[in-house]
């Protein structure tokens, strides 16, 4: 994005130059004024372009992180599953310890509640917090590409100009 708005800056300062050096000639011909006005299509033409490199890049990284979030998701999803897996077993165990099943099953109970279930949150936690992070830089990212959108239709609009591919 800073490279574009580099090419974009240095793009003004070039037509900045070009004008004033145009405006300072003490008579303006036909054919001066006739390359300024084609300087000023092909500035524009040019934005347009930038722009619509812009708009391509950040529908490509909506795409990469849309992808992560996804990836993200599905861990989540199989760590929760995971920590239910956990719960039904330790409710199993549970109802065989109220049946007077053996002291294997305390020691199972034990290690359920003490080492399987606290992993498996804590795992999942980072993942949240991850899949939030995403979810604010896609929304930003969302937010830059209709600015994106938006200069080039106006663009358009006052140039009736359509970038070069």
């Amino acid at each position: 994005m800073k490279k574009i708005k580099f090419w974009v800056g240095f793009c003004c300062l070039l037509a900045l130059i070009t004008f004033v050096r145009i405006s300072s000639a003490q008579s303006e011909t036909t054919e001066v004024a006739a390359l300024k006005q084609q300087f000023k299509a092909e500035l524009r033409s040019l934005r347009a372009e930038l722009l619509q490199q812009g708009i391509e890049f950040q529908a490509w990284k909506i795409k990469q992180l849309e992808r992560e979030l996804q990836r993200l998701k599905l861990e989540r999803e199989r760590l929760e599953e995971t920590e239910q897996n956990i719960r039904r077993q330790l409710a199993n165990v549970e109802q065989s310890i109220a049946a007077g099943a053996s002291g294997e099953q305390e020691g199972m109970k034990a290690e359920l509640n003490g080492t399987h279930l606290p992993g498996a949150r804590s795992k999942t936690q980072p993942l949240v917090e991850q899949e939030t992070e995403l979810q604010r830089q896609l929304e930003q990212e969302q937010q830059q590409l209709q600015s994106l959108q938006t200069k080039l239709k106006q663009l358009k609009v006052e140039s009736g100009v359509e970038p070069r591919r």
